[in-house]
């Protein structure tokens, strides 16, 4: 399905360029990359690579408004990713293309890329995802960055400037589609409001002596203590700017003051409120949510599970002889995942066990999700709540106080 889409897509692109149709970076691999060529043209480590490559772009479903130029300039990078872990001309379906031809004539030149770039692979670990950052650049993986455009400066810019003719910003959308004209002034608005909003941040960073948030990693990283005292006045004046609207960066940022305060059950009390807002973001989504959510499980369990409070809830899910129907173990996964508090943030959950077979001999699973409330407060709540893999089907039902959001990336993007 996903091939008779972009092809669809790329066709009305051609048709009508000005024309934004909605695509993904997955979408531009399945049309760029020839996976059965690279099985057959590369050596068994360069198609390790790829493989590797390809299955993370597959993951990249979140879908962006491009003209033809946007268009051009994503399968450029696309490519262009695939290209610094083997020749991309060896997979491309089309080794014959004017493109590849070019681009065989400068191999010889690109090999001390592709050896830096396995080396940052490698240094990075399976938190690094290339595709992400094209959306989502982080400053821990600045070496990627300064790499990737090199290599695309040294050989991909030219061609594109010799062989490609960007529309012309006079020609403008037949009158016809005046609902994509309507769509691009709303999408132009956002951009002035999330500038306009990112002014203000920048704003309280001079205010508090502090020039740089950057974002990091959860899995590695031990608090960053050398700005405490400016972080300590940074917090108050993000969350009275909060207080404006809901956005993402304001939260993330909150989110890192509070981590390197090690105030984990805020921190993750801002981390999952990012989450949230990222998924509602014009400009961000699926990829970016997943990228804010990896290796923070070690530190969640720092919010203090000892001293939550417990919630005696009884009904659907609270009880073991009324346990929430789920489909299997991965249904269980789903189903936490899925859960929204009413008042608060769901910032993790934990299986604790099994229970004896219920009424119906089903084993039924007991899991703890603690939840940070929105009162002043903030205070940490702990449900237990029982689940019953054993039946087919999911039903789609949230015990008292929560809600269920059974959407793809709401269920990809969660806690565990």
């Amino acid at each position: 399905m996903i091939g008779s889409n972009i092809l669809l897509k790329a066709q009305k692109l051609r048709k009508k360029p000005n024309i934004p149709q909605m695509i993904s970076f997955g979408e531009i691999a399945y049309i760029r990359v020839n996976m059965l060529d690279a099985k057959n043209n590369l050596t068994a480590e360069e198609y390790s690579y790829i493989k590797y490559l390809f299955g993370l772009a597959e993951q990249c479903r979140r879908q962006f408004p491009m003209d033809m130029d946007k268009f051009v300039m994503a399968s450029a990078f696309v490519i262009e990713i695939f290209d610094l872990f083997a020749p991309y001309y060896k997979f491309s379906g089309d080794p014959q293309s004017m493109f590849c031809r070019e681009q065989n004539k400068l191999e010889n030149k690109k090999e001390q890329y592709r050896i830096k770039a396995k080396e940052l692979l490698k240094k990075y670990g399976k938190d690094f995802d290339p595709f992400i950052e094209l959306v989502f650049p982080r400053e821990y993986y600045s070496e990627w960055e300064e790499l990737f455009m090199e290599f695309y400066a040294g050989f991909y810019a030219t061609f594109l400037e010799k062989n490609y003719k960007p529309l012309n910003d006079d020609v403008k959308p037949n009158q016809n589609d005046q609902q994509v004209i309507n769509e691009q002034k709303e999408e132009k608005q956002k951009i002035i409001n999330i500038k306009d909003k990112e002014t203000k941040m920048r704003e309280i960073a001079q205010q508090c002596g502090l020039l740089q948030f950057s974002q990091p990693n959860w899995r590695t990283d031990a608090p960053d203590k050398r700005f405490e005292k400016e972080m300590k006045m940074a917090i108050p004046l993000l969350e009275d700017m909060e207080q404006s609207g809901r956005y993402w960066r304001t939260e993330m940022m909150l989110a890192i003051n509070y981590h390197n305060l090690e105030n984990y059950k805020m921190a993750v009390y801002w981390l999952q409120k990012a989450i949230g807002t990222d998924l509602k973001t014009p400009d961000m989504g699926f990829d970016s949510a997943i990228a804010l959510t990896r290796g923070t499980g070690p530190w969640r369990e720092k919010i203090g599970i000892n001293d939550a409070k417990k919630v005696d809830a009884v009904g659907y899910g609270y009880e073991k002889d009324n346990a929430a129907d789920v489909n299997g173990g991965y249904g269980e996964y789903f189903y936490m995942n899925s859960l929204c508090p009413k008042n608060g943030e769901l910032v993790y959950w934990r299986r604790m066990g099994s229970c004896l077979p219920d009424q119906e001999g089903h084993i039924i699973d007991c899991y703890h999700c603690y939840v940070v409330d929105d009162t002043e407060e903030h205070n940490l709540l702990e449900y237990t709540i029982y689940l019953d893999m054993y039946n087919t089907n999911m039903k789609q039902i949230a015990p008292e106080g929560f809600d269920l959001d059974l959407s793809f990336s709401k269920i990809q993007s969660g806690i565990n």
